[in-house]
């Protein structure tokens, strides 16, 4: 430890623990203490019987403590890695929930029900005798169902000191899926004011929210927000009950990227765990940290999983506008799809573990682990190969690496063409077999040809309409491509009415069978999981609903980074009514909203400091509009009206009449004349 202090009068000295340096040396000591046992996935073991009454004060008498064994003293005898500060911002309580329910099944036994499903742990007050001991046992579910947990693992023991004045536990270093807690053996009689739901994660900036007029969307919004918060525990957690660790799956990056928090440090700590994972040959892990097992590897990612390092770098560059992550994170990149190509077979990628992910099955519980549609994962990991062939080919002329931005875009140029010489049928403008994600896929990539494009898309929709009963039936990657593609092909009505639907499979489904998160299968039907893949659809509320657009994520678009250029263009879809977004940027706050009622619509944007926008307002079907900002008209007989205040120009299309503007607070009304 390394502890610097400056002094009143502007000199300053450091103090250096054990031995690391001669002067100002502390030793540090060590004593056992109530903390007897814990884990991430075994829960905490607390005596207060062992507590240690003053040993954080400075006159404490520690001379029976034991020296702290030193490691790693000097540089060299520790692991050969480089040593970086902490920069996320640190786990911590949150939020505090309170029961919504309690009962008393049998004596000695209390269960509260704190009605949603969250990560963290309790607080309990308690009196008793001395060692009494207690077990807090938590779950997700209901006590009794089926739950892929670490079953009794998911629980606190406490054993009371026997504090006449009663005692107060909370653990400290486990956490667990929380909803449901169960404290058996106590001696007394417990009230439902005496325990409190600790939720917890890494306290990041959560400002920034969505609502709108339909009650389904909302609900869903928030067990999306929900779980993005149950996964921030250091990494983009996968689930609280079974899995501690960060997939590289497609949809779990993007569903973390969606909800729209403002959350840099986190992402630039996760990315730095992924460089870390990194080989010397350039493959990278399914999960990182990467973890040891005997029983699998997570070397070599499937091609897809380990493809999102480079899209995270490239959306998240888009995204806070910072030119350090590209720079940190370019050799990183290459090395990743240089891999690639050192297993391609004429610009083809034919192994993989998973391709798409958890497809919807005919009925709930038979969802497809691994998508049995041949050949989806070939045209999966392929597809991302061009993904990355053509982000490092935009960084590196970014950072001015010439010859290295000509060899990457030839490279993709060429994965390109094979990719549709292998899988585009011609004479019926679609892929491979036409399932969703093997159409939808290149259409999001923009590799579909332009004058087939239409065909594809078209095939896309009768499958949908036709063949599904207006439901995806897609996994991981095709269920990101299919809510990112959708609205700007033109059938933003029809996600609504996907997104809208309370059966099987959807989103909609988990909320009809009581989930307060997100589920990791369609087919949930308990409705308590918590898993961020398909938090992807928070992209639909944000992006279309609201209009505020975002970085593309598997597309080829560029977005100015840092939000220095916005882009607002909200879809009017369904029977909404109104819909509200604002997300925090490194610009400041942005919002976007609107209301339409009978034939006019109204929009409130705020624009940050130091942004200029494009907005585009919804014509909703009227052919002469007139539009005025507040009070001014600004748009009237198919012509921009200057009226000197803040607005550069206009111009109307089909279906938009859309406005330049910068910085600051508008409000526009559109009317039919």
């Amino acid at each position: 430890m390394q502890m610097n202090i400056d002094y009143m009068d502007g000199s300053s000295t450091s103090v250096f623990s054990d031995g690391i340096r001669h002067s100002y040396e502390m030793i540090w000591k060590a004593s056992g203490g109530p903390i007897i046992h814990n884990d991430i996935f075994g829960g905490e073991t607390y005596d207060a019987r062992l507590e240690i009454e003053g040993w954080t004060d400075p006159e404490f008498d520690d001379s029976g403590w034991k020296d702290a064994v030193v490691r790693y003293w000097s540089p060299g005898a520790g692991p050969d890695v480089e040593i970086s500060s902490q920069l996320m911002p640190a786990i911590k309580v949150n939020k505090i929930l309170k029961p919504v329910d309690f009962t008393s099944p049998e004596t000695g036994v209390y269960v509260y029900d704190l009605g949603q499903v969250f990560g963290g742990w309790i607080r309990l007050r308690v009196k008793g005798p001395r060692g009494t001991e207690l077990k807090i046992r938590y779950s997700g579910r209901p006590f009794g169902e089926s739950y892929h947990t670490a079953g009794e693992s998911e629980t606190d023991t406490y054993i009371l000191n026997g504090d006449p004045q009663g005692e107060v536990f909370e653990p400290r270093f486990t956490y667990h899926p929380v909803r449901y807690v169960r404290i058996e053996g106590y001696p007394g009689q417990l009230s439902i004011a005496d325990l409190e739901g600790r939720v917890v994660y890494n306290d990041i900036d959560m400002s920034g929210d969505f609502t709108c007029s339909n009650p389904l969307f909302n609900q869903i919004h928030q067990n999306v927000t929900w779980t993005l918060s149950n996964t921030m525990f250091g990494i983009p957690l996968d689930c609280l009950h079974r899995e501690h660790w960060a997939w590289l799956d497609p949809a779990t990056v993007a569903g973390s990227v969606y909800p729209r928090k403002h959350m840099p440090l986190f992402w630039t700590k996760w990315l730095t765990d992924i460089k870390d994972a990194q080989l010397e040959n350039g493959s990278v892990p399914d999960v990182a940290p990467n973890y040891h097992s005997t029983s699998w590897s997570s070397y070599p990612a499937d091609p897809a999983w380990g493809s999102n390092y480079p899209i995270l770098v490239w959306y998240i560059y888009q995204y806070y506008g910072d030119r350090r992550v590209l720079e940190g994170h370019y050799e990183g990149m290459k090395k990743w799809t240089d891999y690639l190509t050192s297993t391609a077979e004429n610009h083809l990628i034919t192994s993989g573990r998973y391709g798409d992910h958890m497809v919807p099955g005919d009925a709930p519980g038979e969802e497809i682990w691994i998508s049995s549609e041949a050949p989806t994962g070939p045209l999966v990991w392929t597809g991302y190969y061009y993904r990355n062939a053509s982000i490092v080919s935009r960084a590196a002329e970014i950072l001015g690496i010439t010859e290295d931005a000509g060899v990457y875009a030839e490279l993709a140029g060429n994965i390109k063409n094979a990719f549709n010489e292998k899988w585009l049928d011609n004479k019926t403008s679609q892929y491979a077999d036409g399932s969703q994600t093997q159409n939808i896929f290149p259409v999001e990539l923009g590799i579909v040809p332009g004058e087939i494009e239409k065909e594809v898309v078209q095939h896309i929709i009768s499958d949908i309409t036709d063949n599904y009963n207006y439901h995806h039936h897609t996994g991981n990657t095709g269920t990101t491509c299919l809510i990112d593609a959708l609205a700007e092909a033109g059938y933003a009505d029809l996600l609504y009415r996907m997104v809208n639907s309370t059966d099987y499979p959807g989103w909609g489904y988990m909320v009809k069978q009581g989930s307060t998160t997100i589920n990791e299968s369609w087919g949930v039907t308990n409705g308590t999981d918590n898993m961020i893949m398909w938090a992807v659809i928070d992209e639909f509320f944000y992006n279309d609903l609201a209009g505020i657009k975002g970085p593309d994520y598997h597309g080829p678009g560029f977005m100015t980074p840092g939000f220095r250029e916005i882009e607002i263009k909200p879809y009017v879809a369904g029977d909404l009514t109104y819909a509200w977004a604002a997300i925090r940027t490194v610009r400041g706050m942005l919002s976007s909203m609107w209301e339409r009622s009978g034939d006019s619509l109204r929009m409130e944007i705020r624009i940050p400091v130091n942004s200029t926008a494009r907005v585009s307002v919804p014509k909703m079907g009227m052919k002469n509009v007139t539009v005025i900002e507040n009070h001014d008209i600004i748009w009237k007989k198919g012509s921009f009206v200057d009226t000197g205040k803040g607005i550069s120009g206009g111009t109307e299309s089909e279906n938009y009449v859309t406005f330049n503007i910068g910085s600051g607070f508008y409000d526009f009304l559109i009317v039919d004349d």
